[in-house]
């Protein structure tokens, strides 16, 4: 009994963790961090805008290995959501501007809050991740 009672308890943590990862609806402009950091969500089309102005904008893919190799923006580095939650930056340089991209703006959107307490001030959070991009039209390229 109490092994299925702790399995249980397990499952609904991680339900819980689930639905209050994903699940959480956002709209931000979020400026005025600590700091004076900023953590923008921005639409396909101003990200687009962004790449073209912002020549030292490292556009950082969070998803998993597999998505990032079945298509991903063109330019963009690979750093997985679990890397960066588990605190990695690899590849990521010091105080760079980044655009974070996901599947659907989840991911991206918990690895921006994680990635402004290692001391990223400037964060844009592509807005319905890699969906919209391509809902939108714009190019994406694949890896080997």
């Amino acid at each position: 009994m109490k092994m299925i009672h702790g399995r249980r308890t397990a499952l609904i943590v991680l339900v819980c963790l689930f639905v209050l990862m994903t699940g959480c609806s956002r709209k931000y402009i979020q400026e005025g961090y600590e700091g004076g950091a900023t953590f923008i969500d921005i639409s396909p089309k101003a990200a687009t805008e962004l790449i073209q102005l912002k020549k030292a904008l490292v556009i950082v893919d969070v998803r998993t290995g597999r998505e990032y190799r079945g298509g991903h923006i063109p330019g963009a580095i690979h750093l997985s959501y679990f890397d960066i939650l588990f605190g990695s930056t690899k590849g990521l340089p010091p105080g760079a501007p980044l655009l974070l991209v996901c599947a659907t703006g989840h991911r991206s959107y918990w690895a921006g809050g994680k990635l402004l307490g290692k001391g990223y001030s400037e964060i844009y959070d592509l807005s319905g991740g890699m969906k919209a991009w391509s809902a939108a039209g714009y190019p994406s390229v694949t890896a080997d």
